[in-house]
């Protein structure tokens, strides 16, 4: 399969209403994922181009530093020049992994993703166990989290999965109560179109639901049959141009009564109803930026960028060996392959 001619043949970009995007944080992720796709594509990306190389933007929280950081890192930058552009370094790192909140794991948990890649990149000893410590106290909670609003099979799934690339390679043990309980969420939550959300999955969370059941299933699980319907889906919504951010599959009343039969928890319903009457017909913002718009089923560098990584953890994990022109890359983070 020759993906650069389907990921290149429209332009897949986000503007803001027909207009260039001019934010110096949507210039960026626009960036990185474009770099983070050419380098799956195996294109040449010159790194020097992608950021100045002075320090960047004041007043970023640290959701937005974190997260840029895990794709920069991704991308091949050295670490000292990341923390420097960042203007974070080790110690924040290592604090935010002491000290954070339990209210919306989903929300933490992209944080820690960053956290975690650049202890991992930095290869200390100390600081990684740190991490494995925190990691170790997660597990207890089975990486729940603690607000009624976001308890539930999809956000204890979306962020377990930002854990996953520090906990694979540096061999963090995780309970069976933990690895059982994700088993049961994926299982019972995947719908028959084989995607683990309504209508036809999330792009985003269609990647972390793959990644998770790769982990599984190298901890022993049988999650193939879940697999093969997930790669299966992942061909019949790739378009002319990649995939959109929301993949169309069955009418809404179908997807709903579809959705009553499969009900894990309250969250879980209420998410899934909201998406299949409401959220898939309104303007979708990457990470909350405002410039980073689109309409749900349009193709985006994000939504590619998920696409490309699910297809090979898929292909991966059923050990099957298809001739393209896409390779696996070293990852600490979002494009991290089990």
């Amino acid at each position: 399969m020759e993906f650069k001619k389907i990921i290149f043949n429209s332009k897949t970009i986000f503007t803001e209403n027909s207009n260039p995007v001019n934010e110096e944080i949507e210039i960026l992720y626009l960036k990185c994922y474009n770099g983070l796709i050419n380098k799956i594509l195996n294109n040449n990306i010159t790194l020097e181009k992608l950021i100045p190389g002075s320090l960047f933007i004041d007043g970023l929280t640290d959701y937005n530093k974190f997260h840029i950081s895990s794709l920069l890192i991704d991308l091949g930058y050295d670490l000292d020049i990341i923390l420097n552009f960042l203007s974070i370094n080790i110690d924040k790192s290592l604090n935010v992994l002491k000290v954070y909140d339990t209210t919306n794991m989903w929300y933490t948990s992209n944080i820690h993703m960053g956290a975690l890649s650049i202890i991992s990149k930095s290869k200390n000893k100390n600081s990684i166990e740190l991490a494995a410590k925190m990691i170790k106290e997660l597990d207890r909670t089975n990486f729940s989290s603690t607000k009624w609003k976001y308890k539930g099979s999809i956000n204890r799934i979306a962020a377990f999965y930002h854990y996953v690339p520090f906990i694979d390679r540096h061999d963090i043990h995780i309970s069976e109560e933990t690895l059982s309980m994700l088993y049961e969420d994926l299982t019972y939550m995947q719908n028959s179109l084989g995607s683990f959300t309504y209508p036809n999955g999330f792009s985003c969370i269609e990647l972390d639901s793959v990644v998770v059941l790769a982990f599984l299933k190298k901890k022993g699980y049988d999650v193939s049959k879940m697999l093969e319907l997930k790669l299966f889906n992942s061909q019949c919504t790739l378009k002319e141009n990649g995939w959109s951010l929301y993949s169309k599959g069955q009418n809404k009343l179908r997807s709903f009564a579809e959705l009553c039969t499969n009900i894990s928890s309250i969250q879980d319903f209420l998410w899934n109803a909201k998406k299949i009457f409401y959220d898939v017909e309104k303007l979708q913002y990457d990470n909350g930026h405002k410039g980073l718009v689109s309409n749900s089923s349009d193709v985006t560098l994000m939504s590619n960028y998920f696409g490309l990584i699910t297809y090979i953890q898929l292909i991966n994990s059923l050990d099957i060996d298809i001739k393209n022109d896409i390779k696996k890359i070293k990852s600490y983070s979002l494009a991290y392959v089990v």
